[in-house]
Formats: C-alpha cells, sequence, structure tokens
C-alpha cells in the first residue's frame, strides 16, 4: 500500500505474530493466490483482496513464483523479529518496460502500516533504483529482465539494517527508525509486495516477480550488553571561570543478548591532551534483565579546566564474558571555553550557527535556562538574528523557574534595541548586547534568559544544530501565557541567548575595575587560612562572603565601610576543594577562587 496513510495509523497494536520463514511457491496452484494462501503467513493489504497470483511464466527456481502485477497489494507475515539477527532474502525479476516496489513494515497490523524502508524500481529507460529510510532516498542502478537477489540484515544487536542488491551492499541505516524519517520501533515484522513503480516522468506500469524467501535467523549472543547512547558532558560550550561544575558523566546500557547480566556498571575515563585525568565506576547494577535498559551515572563529578579539550571513554562491565565486545565502548569530546577576563558570556550553544527561528506579530520569546552554582550579576544578554524586520524593536528578560524548569516570574528586562541590520542565515547573522539598565545580582539557582521580538516580522534569532541541551530551551507564542521547550515544537536545536556576567573570576587585579584598585588573595593554593588584599579608590561598604562549590555560604567577613586593607580569613575547618570568596563592595561583586589543599 502506498506510504501516503503512514502518518494516519502509526501506533496501534500488532495483531497478527505469525512467521514466514520460506516460500518458493512450487507447491501451489496456478492463478489467484488469495484462494489458497496460509492466512498465518500472507495477507491482502488491511486484510482484503491482494489481486496477486502464482505464475508458472517465470521462475527462479522450480516452476512457480509470485507475480505482483500493477496495483496488486500483498503482505507477507514474518512475525516480531526484534532480537538477534534476521537475514531476510528473496529473488526479483522485473520484465523490460516495467518497474516494481516493496516496503518492509515495522508493524503492520489489519488496520495500520508502519513502514521501516521502502524500495523503488523504474523501468528499464532510466533503470534506477531508490531505498528510502529515515527520510533519505539513496538511488542505485538495476537490471531487468533477470533474476536478481535482494537481501535485508536486520542485526536488533547492533540496531542495524544493510541492504544487499544482486550480491553487492547499497546501503546501511538504523533499523529503529521510520522510511519518512524519525524514531521508528525496534522491530520488523512485514514485507508488503506493492504493484507501484518509480515513474521517471513518462509513465511506468508495474509488474515483478518474486520466488525463493528465505528468513534466517542467528540468535543473540548469550551476553551481550550495548552502550545504545551516552549523555556528553557538557550543557555549556562557554562558561565563565569560578562557575565550573561537575561534568555530568552518564550512559545508557541495553541487555539485546539472551541472558540477564550481572553485575553491570559502567566505567568513565577522561583524558586530556596528557594522558587520563580522572577516572570513575557507576554504582553496579546486580542484575539488567534481558531486553531492558538502564542508566549509570559516575559515582564522583569530574570539574574541567576552561579552554581544556576533553575525550570521555565509557566502557560497559558485567561478570559474564560478553559475545559482542564491539558495542562496550564509545567515546566523545568536550570542552569549556571562557571569551573575556571581565565580561563573561554563558552559552549553551557552540557558535556555529546555520539557521534561524523565531515568531511573528510580537507575542514570542525564546531562550535558555542557566544554572548558577555561585551568586553571580548580570549586565548584559547577548544574541545574533539571521533576519528580522529593519526598524523593529527586541529586548531581553530575566524569569525565575519553576519546579520544572520553565519561566515562572519577570525579574528584569534589558533596555529595547532596535534593529538596524537585517542579518541573514548561514554566516550573515547581525550581533546584539541588550543591555540591563544596571547590574542585576542573581543568587544561586536557575534562571531563563530569553529575547523578546517587540515587532511583527518574523526575528529569527540563530539556532546552533551541532550542541542542543533537552529540557533548557524556552519560547512562548503567547507573551508567557504559555510555555514549551523549541523540542515540543519539533526544533532540537540551541538558540543564541547568552547570559554576560560581570566578573565572575578575576585573578590578582592590577588594573582599576570600578571601585577595584586591587585585589589578591595569599597564599593560593591554601591549606586553610589566606589573607585577603583589597584597595579600593573611594571607600565603600566591603563584605566578603566564601561559598563552596556546591553554592553553600561557608564563611562571611562584614568589614563594613573601608577604603580596603588586608583581611585574614580561615577555612581550615573545609575539606580540600575549590572556594569562593564574593567580594560584596558597594554595588559591585567581585569573586575569587580559592584552592584548599592539604
Amino acid at each position: 500500500m502506498k506510504k501516503l496513510i503512514l502518518l494516519l495509523f502509526a501506533f496501534f497494536p500488532m495483531l497478527l505474530n505469525a512467521q514466514l520463514t520460506s516460500e518458493n511457491f512450487d507447491t501451489l496452484t496456478v492463478g489467484s493466490f488469495d484462494t489458497q494462501w496460509d492466512p498465518a503467513s500472507w495477507t491482502g493489504w488491511f486484510g482484503g483482496a491482494s489481486g496477486s497470483n502464482i505464475s508458472d511464466a517465470l521462475a527462479n527456481s522450480g516452476a512457480n513464483s509470485l507475480e505482483i502485477a500493477q496495483d496488486n497489494d500483498l503482505v507477507a507475515l514474518l512475525g516480531t523479529l526484534n532480537i538477534g539477527t534476521y537475514e531476510v532474502s528473496f529473488m526479483q525479476y522485473i520484465p523490460a518496460g516495467n518497474g516494481a516496489y516493496f516496503n518492509f513494515q515495522h508493524n503492520y497490523t489489519n488496520t495500520a502500516g508502519d513502514w521501516a524502508a521502502e524500495v523503488y524500481f523504474s523501468d528499464d529507460a532510466t533503470a534506477q533504483g531508490v531505498i528510502v529510510t529515515d527520510g533519505v532516498q539513496t538511488p542505485f542502478t538495476i537490471v531487468h529482465e533477470t533474476w536478481v537477489e535482494h537481501k535485508l540484515v536486520a542485526n536488533f544487536n547492533t540496531m542495524t539494517a544493510e541492504y544487499y542488491y544482486n550480491g553487492a551492499i547499497l546501503h546501511v541505516w538504523a533499523l529503529n527508525t521510520n522510511a519518512a524519517g524519525g524514531p521508528g520501533l525496534n522491530q520488523l515484522n512485514g514485507i508488503n509486495f506493492y504493484g507501484a513503480c518509480l515513474d521517471g516522468g513518462a509513465g511506468c506500469t508495474s509488474l515483478a516477480y518474486y520466488d525463493d524467501i528465505d528468513v534466517v535467523y542467528t540468535p543473540p549472543p548469550a551476553y551481550d550488553l550495548v552502550l545504545a547512547e551516552f549523555t556528553p558532558p557538557n550543557e555549556y560550550t562557554i562558561i565563565p571561570v569560578g562557575l565550573e561544575t561537575g561534568a555530568r558523566l552518564e550512559a545508557n546500557v541495553s541487555n539485546v543478548g539472551g541472558n540477564a547480566a550481572t553485575n553491570v556498571s559502567v566505567t568513565f575515563s577522561v583524558s586530556d591532551g596528557s594522558g587520563v585525568v580522572f577516572t570513575d565506576t557507576s554504582p553496579a547494577l546486580a542484575t539488567l534483565a534481558t531486553g531492558t535498559a538502564s542508566t549509570f551515572a559516575a559515582t564522583n563529578s569530574f570539574t574541567p579546566t576552561a579552554g581544556t579539550a576533553y575525550t570521555v571513554d565509557y566502557t560497559v562491565n558485567l561478570d559474564e564474558t560478553d559475545g559482542n565486545l564491539a558495542n562496550n565502548a564509545a567515546n566523545t569530546s568536550f570542552s569549556y571555553s571562557v571569551d573575556d577576563v571581565l565580561d563573561y558570556e554563558y552559552a549553551r550553544d557552540d557558535g556555529t550557527y546555520t539557521n534561524g527561528i523565531g515568531v511573528n506579530n510580537a507575542t514570542g520569546m525564546i531562550g535558555h535556562a542557566y544554572d548558577f552554582p555561585l551568586p553571580v550579576g548580570v549586565s548584559a544578554i547577548n544574541t545574533s538574528s539571521g533576519g528580522g524586520g529593519l526598524g523593529e524593536y527586541i529586548m531581553g528578560h530575566i524569569f525565575s523557574t519553576n519546579a520544572d524548569g520553565s519561566p515562572n516570574m519577570l525579574m528584569a528586562s534589558t533596555d529595547s534595541t532596535i534593529i538596524d541590520t537585517q542579518g541573514t542565515t548561514g554566516g550573515g547573522d547581525v550581533f546584539y548586547t541588550l543591555n540591563f539598565p544596571a547590574t542585576v545580582y542573581l543568587p544561586v539557582g536557575e534562571y531563563v534568559f530569553l529575547v523578546e521580538q517587540r515587532g511583527l516580522t518574523n526575528l529569527l534569532i540563530s539556532t546552533a544544530e551541532s550542541i542542543y541541551t533537552p529540557g533548557k530551551s524556552w519560547a512562548t507564542l503567547d507573551n508567557g501565557a504559555t510555555w514549551s521547550n523549541l523540542e515540543d515544537f519539533g526544533f532540537a536545536v540551541a538558540v543564541n541567548v547568552r547570559p554576560v556576567l560581570n566578573g565572575v573570576d578575576v585573578v590578582d587585579i592590577t588594573e582599576p575595575i570600578g571601585h577595584v584598585n586591587a585585589l589578591s588573595i595569599q597564599p593560593n593554593p591554601t591549606s586553610g587560612k589566606f589573607m585577603l588584599d583589597i584597595e579600593l579608590s573611594e571607600a565603600k561598604s566591603l563584605m566578603i562572603e566564601v561559598y563552596n562549590a556546591q553554592g553553600q555560604l561557608v564563611n562571611t567577613n562584614n568589614i563594613g565601610n573601608t577604603l580596603g586593607g588586608v583581611y585574614a580569613m580561615d577555612l581550615s575547618a573545609m575539606s580540600s576543594g575549590v572556594y569562593f570568596a564574593r567580594c560584596l563592595i558597594g554595588e559591585q561583586i567581585l569573586t575569587q577562587r580559592i584552592v584548599v589543599s592539604r
């Protein structure tokens, strides 16, 4: 049946559980196939008549073959193929002047179709074949007037499919995708032979013969764990010094083996250019049942150094001997970078903008949520546009968050900025700094930074497709009455909406910054006791707060009005680690990193 109805019937339960394993049609009588097929192995589309015939005009072996003519619609029922490896093969003969078509089904029922892959064949005028998988069309050259083998190797251990034509491999794709594109079921259950044709424009009639259908099953190894997917540890590509948090190290593991695995864990190994700098193993799961998956997280966190490139290697561990070690390991790369020594951008995108996203009618806001382990001061929001109407205005906002991370209450807004140059996507983006009237001070927590369009033309905020953090992008189409993640609209992208932070970490100030002429901490690293030396340009109130890496206040020194001085601080009672001295100087805030090491 033609694929046009796919989206109307995507998730009906499977009603049939038969399995065709072999058929050469030689025990059947020439004539209508509908009157003599085994209903456990064959059916017409949606249970109707197929119109197909058994023919003795051609055969690859024996005397008979299956004839599929124009608009015939027949389904071979394979049962549920979803574990181990299946090799599905059959022979095809297309007479000159004709084309053909068949598809593989994820979950055919007599009320719904669920296309996994489609294969089209033209007549011999163009001799063109096309296989369609995951929304991608892969062409190949075909032959007529000869028997040709088609073979699908469905490997549910690796969740990959291979398609062979006439003995040559033509295409490899992910089994758990739909032909039209997007995620699909991790199974196959049918072949649909349909009388259609790849039309080159001059009209095409479908006629093909099929013979020697075979389904060969290779069971999975007794034990086979797959590192199915893993979460890259970087939620941010640009992060201010002093606000680095432990990299999120976790991985998902699936058991595609025949038996339950015991004491399953994942080892995480982080390397930089010099070698391994961090290794940790997740808590072990006593039993991971066959056909199930679980997420494993490192026990300890790894805090990266800004500007350093890292590689994380993931390795699955189990008590048994894994029969397929090739899928037990994977790796990914990440790094944090810093833009500037005074004003810092906090980014969820990678700076490579290839598209844009926006709304019309001055009703929309788009942005990202950001987590702050320490109190910060925010001076502006940086953004860029790949479109927008000249003369219209944009502005930025900060919202607090609800428990689910969605924007809650408006905390501050920038001044409006006019769009004076219209950007173009893919390299012609125009950048804007949206300034707050005064520095906005935020305590530890999560906040959503958004850009609001105040004109009627689609703004098209620049987007990056190569980095994306699910659940952290937010948009409203109705001025904040309702909020959704961008992925809810089908956009798995990061947008260029970046908070600009004031002096999150300044080391040994030698040039005046605001009210501060100089600021240093000695010794640093320290065993616990240290001196904070600060010199002010004018008398200001001074309070020194010390926070641990979790954002908890551990020490306070309220000095009062002063021109500065040398102040003794003591962290001897604290454990070794990274701490932050937050200096509140009138309306100015500067933060210093302190390393306690014993």
